[in-house]
């Protein structure tokens, strides 16, 4: 959301939380070098004027110490030359004034700096025209020198958690030579760590922490300025991204206050010019579990098999149907997570693939699908519904139009089935089950078969799918409404593809695995509904297409598919992708 502007326009700023406040301090206006202090309350949405600095400065921190306003270092402005002096002078607000503390054993500018504990922690930037690597701690009294910083850079960002710094991006003395380093200090070991990379080497950029999540905003390249926005979570080591910046821009203040971000200020074009007083302001989205690096191997599943239909019932993951080595199956079974184990169930009245299953009324269902006939894998093109019941199959009115390569799943009291194709053309009715009766709804905007669908107990989620073969795949992501019946087109999957698998976790839907001409894919990404973006997961360890994907508890499984294009090389694999 957009705030009210800064009265000063500018860039190259320190910004400090202090009472609520977020001060701005210093920076670049048109071509001067401002000495005003400046404070946006966001309760109220208005500015106020704070004391001067002693001396105008431009690439300068800031910190809030013991209570205190405290700036440091920077670029001291003489005249015209706003570079004319790399300072290490660090100025205490005090008393209604300025107080000169101890100055720092090196000039930092465009570094960064964050308290940790009762101590000051300065780390890198840049002085004379070189790299400063030097990291160098505050106790009230002294500076003293630690371990430098990994990887020299300036016009980097500098964040805390509370208990670690953190050092994100930055550059080489030039935007064409931005880094995407992300280390963390730990004053109490005096060691640093090499973290998970930033998703695009950036420097020029503006970072803080909120919610577990080091935000990290804007960046400059050498002919642009960026907009886009990362999290990264501490907790999983991992990147996500956010809704971006509604005005790119490189050298801004940001800080948060509390679950709010704040980016302010800024230059909305390369190098020093353009300075602007924009102010934005993101709530920050519920944090979301977060996967493991990698997926874990699970037991295999008692047979190979592709294209089966699956779902979750009584905490099991049942799988129904599919092809196992050229040909069908009516195999059903039931994995247990908890234990481990697979248990087998009633086989399927027919055999069956392509098929799609949800659960309904706590029954499992199966819908469509191809079934053998005259000696043809897909004779039949079934628009059969059945429903494990007792222990037994039984038939449910039938779909009112029969289809294969389908999606479907359950909103409430309702059945709704996605896509297909029948007889070797594409089906774009959409249908609705009520208990009683199939109803025909809103056609898929962009028909499409060998699709997933999956919910968010909201909506249904069509994900990609193709267009009756492996080179006409497709990126399209929509989603169906069935309390109004409507469609509605959402953000393309970065990833075409068809022989998809989908399920949703925690305010995300993953989609998994999928296949191309001559080859399958390993593929995953997750689309978040609070954000409206799309992300990388950890690959799967085994490409597959036409395989099941299901949520239980915090975990996605994925059981069985094909290792090759085409129908080739069924699977028994199963394996498990954690969320903590």
């Amino acid at each position: 959301r957009e705030l009210r502007a800064d009265p000063t326009p500018r860039q190259q700023v320190a910004t400090t939380v202090a009472d609520g406040t977020v001060w701005v301090l210093g920076g670049i206006t048109n071509g001067t070098a401002s000495p005003l202090m400046e404070g946006y309350d966001p309760a109220i949405d208005t500015w106020k004027t704070g004391i001067p600095l002693p001396v105008p400065l431009s690439h300068e921190m800031a910190v809030t110490y013991r209570g205190e306003i405290v700036v440091l270092g920077g670029w001291e402005a003489q005249g015209s030359n706003l570079t004319a002096v790399s300072s290490n002078k660090v100025y205490a607000q005090r008393g209604g004034g300025w107080t000169a503390l101890p100055p720092m054993l090196s000039p930092h500018v465009a570094g960064g700096a964050v308290v940790v504990g009762d101590e000051i922690i300065v780390s890198g930037g840049q002085s004379d025209g070189k790299l400063v690597p030097t990291t160098e701690v505050f106790n009230g009294t002294s500076w003293r020198k630690v371990t430098d910083l990994p990887t020299p850079r300036e016009h980097l960002a500098m964040a805390t958690d509370g208990n670690y710094a953190y050092v994100a991006g930055g550059r080489d003395l030039s935007a064409d030579k931005n880094s995407a380093a992300l280390e963390r200090y730990d004053p109490k070991t005096d060691s640093w760590t090499g973290l998970a990379a930033m998703p695009a080497p950036r420097g020029g950029i503006g970072a803080a922490v909120s919610d577990g999540r080091l935000v990290v905003a804007g960046g400059e390249e050498p002919t642009s300025v960026d907009n886009t926005v990362f999290a990264y979570d501490i907790a999983s080591n991992s990147w996500s991204e956010l809704p971006t910046l509604p005005a790119g821009r490189h050298g801004m203040a940001v800080a948060a206050v509390d679950k709010t971000v704040f980016a302010i200020d800024g230059a909305t074009q390369p190098s020093h010019t353009a300075s602007t007083g924009v102010g934005e302001a993101l709530q920050m989205p519920p944090r979301r579990l977060q996967a493991a690096p990698v997926w874990r191997e699970l037991k295999p599943a008692p047979i190979a098999r592709q294209f089966a239909g699956s779902t979750v019932a009584g905490g099991k993951l049942w799988i129904a149907g599919g092809l196992t080595q050229d040909a069908a199956t009516a195999a059903v079974y039931g994995y247990d997570p908890v234990i481990d184990n697979w248990t087998k169930g009633p086989d399927l009245p027919i055999p069956l693939h392509h098929v799609a299953a949800v659960t309904y009324h706590d029954e499992v269902v199966v819908v469509g699908g191809w079934s053998p006939a005259n000696g043809n894998l897909s004779g039949l093109v079934s628009g059969k519904v059945f429903a494990l019941r007792n222990g037994a199959w039984v038939e449910l009115p039938p779909l009112n139009h029969p289809r294969v390569a389908a999606g479907a799943a359950v909103v409430g009291d309702k059945i709704v089935v996605v896509g297909g194709q029948a007889n070797g053309q594409l089906v774009a009715a959409t249908e609705v089950f009520d208990g009683t009766r199939w109803t025909d709804a809103a056609p898929i905007p962009t028909p499409r078969e060998h699709l997933s669908a999956t919910t968010d107990g909201t909506y249904v989620y069509a994900v990609g799918g193709r267009n009756l073969s492996s080179d006409k795949n497709s990126a399209a992501f929509e989603r169906f409404d069935p309390a109004t019946g409507a469609w509605q087109t959402m953000p393309n999957m970065p990833t075409p593809r068809g022989g998809v698998a989908a399920a949703y976790i925690d305010g995300r839907i993953v989609a998994a695995g999928g296949e191309e001409p001559t080859r399958v894919l390993n593929t995953v990404e997750a689309y978040d509904v609070d954000t409206g973006t799309w992300s990388a997961l950890p690959p799967l360890p085994v490409a597959r297409h036409g395989m099941a994907l299901a949520t239980v508890g915090n975990s996605v499984y994925s059981v069985g598919g094909a290792q090759r294009p085409t129908h080739q090389q069924s699977a028994a694999t199963v394996e498990a992708l954690d969320f903590s």
